[in-house]
């Protein structure tokens, strides 16, 4: 359950950078289609997180409960990716409905950071069978290395062009919008964390 919860986060994303990236045009129809996968999402969350409380009220050793914090913390991160692909649809939608156009330059700059975090909840999902390892994490902690790196640069580009005389509501739509793949990024590592935590 808690890989299929995976699949539809993965979805939503891939979604998400088709829209960003023009090859699937985003539309009324594609925000309502957001809205149903965040609320199947949650729907999924809350009923794993029932399903796990359930266990805690039986007779279970240490690890098994220790297991169980750490799936429910897991879910958690899950849904809220979810809900941040909702929030940036909208971003986008709002953006698109102002005649905020991002320039073809700014798009290019955006498209290796979303592979990089697309890759990064690729990474988790693949191995949420088993507890990772040092060296997983270590490859966990890359990723979150380099989504700080381009983030950090895709914001310097961004203000520099507002100082160049860009558009400003523009210039920090496109921010708010590497503040949300940020944040994904962030609860990628969170769920990496919590799989080597796992006993």
């Amino acid at each position: 359950d808690i890989g299929e919860l995976a699949g539809v986060v993965g979805q939503m994303f891939e979604k998400l950078r088709g829209n960003l990236m023009g090859t699937d045009p985003l539309g009324e129809e594609t925000l309502g289609s957001y809205t149903q996968l965040r609320e199947y999402a949650v729907s999924m969350q809350e009923g794993i997180s029932k399903f796990l409380l359930k266990i805690t009220r039986q007779d279970i050793n240490d690890k098994t409960r220790e297991n169980i914090g750490v799936m429910l913390r897991m879910v958690q991160d899950f849904e809220s990716v979810a809900v941040s692909c909702e929030n940036m649809a909208v971003v986008q939608e709002k953006a698109l409905r102002k005649k905020q156009v991002f320039a073809k330059e700014e798009m290019e700059q955006l498209e290796p950071f979303t592979a990089l975090v697309r890759d990064f909840l690729a990474f988790v999902r693949a191995r949420l069978d088993h507890a990772l390892s040092e060296e997983e994490l270590a490859q966990a902690t890359n990723f979150e290395n380099q989504v700080d790196a381009v983030r950090a640069d895709l914001k310097r580009m961004a203000r520099k062009r507002i100082k160049a005389g860009e558009d400003v509501k523009t210039e920090l739509t496109f921010i708010d919008l590497i503040r949300h793949i940020e944040k994904i990024g962030d609860h990628a590592y969170s769920i990496a964390i919590d799989l080597s935590e796992l006993r």
